[in-house]
C-alpha cells in the first residue's frame, strides 16, 4: 500500500508465496528472493499506471518449543541494477470500430506520451472509424538504473476545428516484454480501448481497437530494420486478414555463433563445502539465451554443453560479447558465483574457425574484481550463407589439461571433505572438553552515540577459530540497550588445544553499514573448570577492537554477560542465571529507583531557521523522546511559519533507576516536506529536578536549538528556541488533575555556553516559572522516618467483570509493600457488586521515605475452588495521607487496572473499588478514628 494520511491508502500491488518448502525444512531461510507484484483482484483501476515492481522477502519456519532460532539471516540477492537507454520504436498501424465523434463520423488522430520522457507521438488524422495510419516513430529512452519503464498511453482523438478536440478512448501498454526480448516486435497486436475517467457522454460511449507494435533496441545493439507483422483487420472487404512480411537489409551479417560451456573449476562453495553450479550465457545486443543443466554437489564441474544463438550485426559494427554467468541452484533464490565476458569478434572475422578455445577467469558482478573459479569455453561463428560443417576442438592439449585439472580438483575437494568428516568425528572420540557454553546477554550501559546523539545497539558473540555466531536484538535508539538474549555454542575441543575466547562485538546497525560500537574478549578458563556455574556474571568493559576504523565518538560503555559450561554429561542440566546486579558505579542509587508519569508540553518555538522559499518559511513540527522508551510525543505541523505555538500535550510512563540522572529526554524539530522533511535542530532536557519533586513543574522554560546531527545537509544555520514544561507524578491519577503553569513570554537573550546546557531561562530565575502561586499553600515535605498506623476502610466494588460463566465470587485483599497488617474483604457468593464494609489497621514503619514510599494496594479475586482468578487491582498514594494526618485523603471509588496482562482472562478487567483511609501517628495513632460518610 502507499500510505495517505488524508485520502486512504492505494493499492500498489500484492503477492502470495508458497510457504510448503518452509514447513518441510523447518528453521532454514527457505523464502529468499525477490517475487513480481501482482493483481489477480484487479483492484488497480487505472490503466495508465498499473502494477509493477518486485518485493524482496526472506521466511523460514520454527517449531514452536523444538526449534531454535539461531541461523543466521542471509544476505538478500538482489537482482543486478540496469539502465534502460536505448531507442524504442513504435508503430502505430491501425484502429477499428471506434465511437462516432462528428455526425457520422470521426478526423481520427492518436496522441501517444510516456511519462519521464520528453518526446511524444502524433499521427495523422484521418477521417473515419477505422482509421489506419502506418505511423512509424522512435522514443529516445535514457532511464538510470532501478527505474521501472512507465506505459506508453495512447489516447484517440477525434479533431475538431472549432472546439476541443473530442476524447475517443485510451490504451495502457505496458512493454515489460520488450525489455526482456529486446530486438523484437515483443508487443504487437491489438488493445480495447477504454474510458477510466469517464469522459466520453453516456449515450455514446468509448469502443472499438487499437493496434500498436513495440520494438526495443538496447544501445549496442544493431536494429536490423525489421517491421513487424501487420494482421491489423481491413474493413473492405470485412473480416479479411493482410500480413505484410518485413524486408530484410543487405548490410547486416547473418548467422548463428556455436558455443560450447566445457566446464568450469574452483567455482565457490557453500557452508558445506560443495556447490549445484550451472552456466547461463547470452549475447550483448542480441536475441536469445541458453542454460546448462545444473550439476549437484561440485565446486569442479563438466557440462561440456553445446548450443547457438543467432546473430545480426551491421557490416561497419562489432559484436556484442559473450557474458557467461555461474549460479548456484537453489531452491527459492539461486547465489551467483561469478561471470566472465569474452570478445567475439574474432569469430566473426574468422568465420568457421574455432579461434576461442581457453579458460576465463570468472569476476565479481561489476566485472571489477576476480572471484574463485575459471569457466571453460569454445566458440566459432557459422554465417547464413555457409553450410554448417565446423566442428569444435575435442583434442586440443588446452582443453584436455583443463579436463585433468577439473577431474583432480575435485577428487582433492572429495578427499578433503571426507578427511574432515573423519577428523570431526576422530575429534570428538578424543575431546577433553565436550559440552554446551551457554551465554546470557543482559544489558548494554553508556555505549557510544554513533548516530549524533543515540544508537541502535546489536552484540554478535563468537568463539574463533570455530564457526557459528549468536546474535541479539537490535535495540532502537537506546544507549543502555536492555537485550535479555540467550544462546550457546556447542564444544568439541581436541586435547593440547589452547582454550578459544568468547568475542562480543557490538554495532550500531544502520542501512548503509553497521557502526562499531566496541567489543570485549571472555577467558573461558574458570568457566570450563567449573563447569554449571556461572563464573562469568557481570559488566565487561567495551574497548576498541578496531582501532583502524574510524569512528566520531570515543568507544565507552560496557556490556552485562553471563556463562555457564555444560559438560556432556550435564547437558540435561537446565541453565539458572543468577539475577543480574546493577550496572557498574549505580549499587548506592539502586535504592533510588522511581517510576511514574512524566508530564509533557511542548508550548512554542521562536526565532526558527527558514528551510523553505529560500530560507525565509518552514512548516515546523516538534518531536519528544526519552531514550529507552518506544512513544514519543509530537507538535503537529504549522504551515509557514518560524514562530510555531504548539501548546501539545502528552504523557511517558518512565522508571528511573537514579533520580540525579535519568534516561535523557530529547526534541527534534523539523520542516515538514512531502519529499522529506528539513532538520530545524535539537535540544536535551534534563528533567531530574521533576523526578525528585513530584508535583511541581521543574521544567519551564526555553531551550536553544542545536545541530545535534551534523551528517544532516542544511542550506542554512540551526536557530531559534523551543519552550518545554515537564511535571512528574508517581500516580497516573495525579496526572490528570495536574495543569501547567502559563508559559513565560520570549525573550530575546544572548546565551552562552552553560545556557545552552541548561536552557535559555533556569526556572528559578523568574518567578513566573515555578507551579506554586501566591494562593496555593505549599504541601509539607515528607519527614524522612514514618511511623504510624493506616485505618482502612474497605467499602464496597461495582462493575466487576465476570470470572465464572454469567458472575463472580469476588474477595479483596489491602495491603501496603514491606509494612505489617493487611485488611481482607470476605467472599461474596454471585455478585459483580460486593459490599465488604471491612475496617482494619496496617502498622506504617518507613525508616527513609526518600528512599522508598510504598502505595496502597488492592487486589481483587474471584473466589474458586482450585485457584483464584484475577480481576484487577490498583494502587494508591500515600504522600497526602502522611502529609495531612488524620485527615481521610483517600475517599472515594477508584478504578482496577489490568496489571498482569499475561495471566489468562476470559474477560477484560472492570470495575471500581470505594475503599477510605486515614494515617495516624504518634499518640493519636491509639485513638480511635470516624471515617467520614460514604459518598
Amino acid at each position: 500500500m502507499d500510505h495517505d494520511t488524508m485520502s486512504g491508502n492505494d493499492f500498489l500491488g500484492q503477492l502470495d508465496i508458497n510457504w510448503s518448502e518452509c514447513y518441510n525444512n523447518p528453521a532454514k531461510w527457505m523464502i529468499n528472493g525477490e517475487f513480481k507484484l501482482g493483481d489477480p483482484e484487479k483492484k488497480c483501476t487505472d490503466p495508465t499506471n498499473p502494477v509493477k515492481g518486485i518485493v524482496y522477502i526472506q521466511a523460514k519456519f520454527l517449531r514452536e518449543d523444538i526449534d531454535l532460532d539461531d541461523m543466521p539471516q542471509p544476505s538478500p540477492h538482489f537482482s543486478e541494477p540496469i539502465p534502460l537507454k536505448g531507442k524504442l520504436k513504435v508503430h502505430v498501424i491501425c484502429a477499428n470500430g471506434l465511437r462516432i465523434g462528428d455526425d457520422s463520423s470521426s478526423d481520427s488522430f492518436v496522441k501517444a506520451t510516456m511519462f519521464g520522457i520528453k518526446d511524444s507521438i502524433k499521427t495523422d488524422e484521418i477521417e473515419s472509424l477505422d482509421p489506419r495510419w502506418d505511423h512509424h516513430q522512435i522514443l529516445d529512452i535514457d532511464l538510470p538504473a532501478n527505474t521501472p519503464p512507465s506505459n506508453l498511453i495512447c489516447k484517440v482523438y477525434d479533431h475538431d476545428t472549432l472546439g476541443s478536440d473530442e476524447f475517443l478512448g485510451l490504451i495502457s501498454i505496458d512493454w515489460d516484454d520488450c525489455v526482456d526480448n529486446p530486438g523484437t516486435w515483443a508487443v504487437n497486436k491489438e488493445f480495447e480501448l477504454t474510458d477510466p475517467e469517464k469522459k466520453a457522454p453516456s449515450k455514446n460511449p468509448v469502443k472499438g481497437t487499437l493496434y500498436v507494435a513495440m520494438n526495443w533496441v538496447p544501445d549496442g545493439t544493431i536494429d536490423d530494420g525489421s517491421k513487424p507483422d501487420d494482421v491489423c483487420v481491413d474493413k473492405n472487404p470485412p473480416g479479411k486478414v493482410q500480413k505484410r512480411k518485413s524486408k530484410k537489409p543487405d548490410n547486416v551479417f547473418r548467422g548463428k555463433i556455436k558455443i560450447r560451456v566445457f566446464g568450469a573449476k574452483g567455482v565457490k562453495a557453500d557452508e558445506d563445502g560443495t556447490s549445484d553450479p550451472y552456466c547461463l550465457c547470452s549475447i550483448s545486443g542480441q536475441k536469445g539465451k541458453f542454460q546448462t543443466p545444473t550439476v549437484s554437489k561440485r565446486t569442479n564441474v563438466i557440462w561440456d554443453h553445446k548450443d547457438e544463438l543467432t546473430v545480426a550485426v551491421k557490416k561497419d559494427a562489432t559484436i556484442g560479447s559473450l557474458e557467461c554467468k555461474i549460479y548456484d541452484d537453489d531452491t527459492l533464490s539461486d547465489d551467483f558465483l561469478g561471470k566472465c565476458y569474452i570478445d567475439l569478434q574474432p569469430t566473426m572475422d574468422n568465420p568457421q574457425k574455432c579461434v576461442i578455445n581457453d579458460a576465463f577467469q570468472l569476476t565479481s558482478k561489476d566485472g571489477k574484481t576476480d572471484v574463485e573459479g575459471e569457466v571453460y569455453i569454445q566458440a566459432l561463428f557459422i554465417p547464413e550463407e555457409f553450410t554448417d560443417t565446423a566442428g569444435f576442438m575435442d583434442n586440443d592439449p588446452k582443453l584436455l589439461a583443463f579436463e585433468k585439472a577439473v577431474k583432480e580438483g575435485q577428487a582433492k575437494k572429495n578427499s578433503e571433505m571426507m578427511a574432515k568428516k573423519g577428523k570431526l568425528k576422530r575429534a570428538e572420540e578424543e575431546c577433553d572438553i565436550q559440552g554446551v557454553l551457554k551465554v546470557r546477554v543482559v544489558r548494554g550501559n553508556n555505549v557510544r552515540a554513533a548516530d549524533g546523539s543515540v544508537s541502535d545497539p546489536k552484540c554478535t558473540l563468537t568463539i574463533e577459530p570455530y564457526a557459528g555466531k549468536l546474535e541479539t536484538k537490535k535495540c532502537k535508539e537506546n544507549l543502555n540497550p536492555r537485550f535479555d538474549f540467550e544462546g550457546e555454542f556447542k564444544f568439541n575441543i581436541p586435547s593440547m588445544s589452547v582454550l578459544p575466547k568468547l568475542k562480543c562485538l557490538m554495532v550500531d546497525v544502520d542501512w548503509g553499514g553497521d557502526d562499531d560500537l566496541g567489543g570485549c574478549e571472555i577467558d573461558l578458563v574458570k568457566s570450563v573448570e567449573n563447569a554449571g556455574v556461572c563464573v562469568v556474571d557481570g559488566d565487561i568493559d567495551l574497548v576498541d577492537l578496531t582501532p583502524n576504523v574510524k569512528k566520531d565518538t570515543p568507544v565507552s560503555g560496557t556490556v552485562y554477560i553471563q556463562v555457564i559450561y555444560f559438560r556432556k554429561d550435564q547437558l540435561g542440566n537446565a541453565a539458572i542465571w543468577p539475577e543480574p546486579k546493577e550496572a557498574i558505579g549505580m549499587e548506592e542509587v539502586a535504592a533510588k529507583k522511581t517510576e511514574g508519569i512524566l508530564k509533557v508540553r511542548i508550548v512554542r518555538a521562536n526565532n526558527l531557521r527558514g528551510a523553505d522559499d529560500k530560507g525565509t518559511s518552514s512548516d515546523p513540527s516538534a518531536v519528544l523522546k526519552i531514550d529507552g522508551l518506544s512513544g514519543s510525543i509530537k507538535g503537529r505541523k504549522v504551515k509557514s511559519n518560524l514562530n510555531p505555538v504548539w501548546n501539545q500535550e502528552g504523557e511517558f510512563k518512565i522508571v528511573v533507576p537514579n533520580v540525579d540522572k535519568p534516561p535523557l529526554m530529547r526534541c527534534r524539530v523539523v520542516d515538514v516536506d512531502l519529499g522529506g522533511d528539513d532538520y530545524l535542530g535539537s535540544c536535551n532536557i534534563n528533567y531530574s529536578k521533576c523526578v525528585k519533586s513530584p508535583g511541581k513543574c521543574c521544567v519551564n522554560q526555553e531551550f536553544v536549538l542545536e545541530n545535534q546531527e551534523p551528517k544532516e545537509k542544511i542550506d542554512t544555520p540551526i536557530s531559534g528556541t523551543i519552550y518545554i514544561q515537564a511535571i512528574f507524578v508517581t500516580e497516573a491519577s495525579e496526572a490528570k488533575s495536574l495543569s501547567f503553569p502559563e508559559p513565560s513570554p520570549h525573550k530575546e537573550t544572548t546565551t552562552t555556553p552553560e545556557d545552552k546546557k541548561e536552557g535559555v531561562e533556569e526556572s528559578k530565575k523568574s518567578p513566573e516559572t515555578t507551579t506554586t502561586t501566591k494562593s496555593e499553600p505549599k504541601k509539607p515535605a515528607l519527614p524522612k522516618s514514618i511511623k504510624g498506623v493506616m485505618k482502612i476502610n474497605l467499602v464496597r466494588a461495582k462493575g466487576l467483570r465476570i470470572a465464572d460463566s454469567k458472575t463472580s465470587d469476588p474477595k479483596a485483599l489491602v495491603t501496603i509493600a514491606k509494612q505489617k497488617g493487611k485488611v481482607e474483604g470476605k467472599k461474596k457468593s454471585k455478585t459483580l457488586e460486593p459490599v465488604w464494609n471491612q475496617m482494619g489497621d496496617i502498622q506504617i514503619n518507613i525508616t527513609d521515605s526518600s528512599k522508598m514510599m510504598p502505595k496502597l494496594n488492592v487486589l481483587i479475586e474471584d473466589s474458586d475452588t482450585f485457584g483464584n482468578d484475577y480481576m484487577g487491582e490498583l494502587n494508591l498514594s500515600l504522600v497526602e495521607s502522611v502529609q495531612k494526618p488524620g485527615k481521610c485523603c483517600i475517599n472515594g471509588f477508584f478504578g482496577l487496572e489490568d496489571l498482569k496482562p499475561d495471566s489468562s482472562k476470559d474477560t477484560p478487567v472492570s470495575g471500581e473499588v470505594y475503599i477510605q483511609a486515614i494515617f495516624l501517628s504518634g499518640e493519636i495513632a491509639k485513638s480511635a478514628v470516624k471515617f467520614p460518610a460514604v459518598k
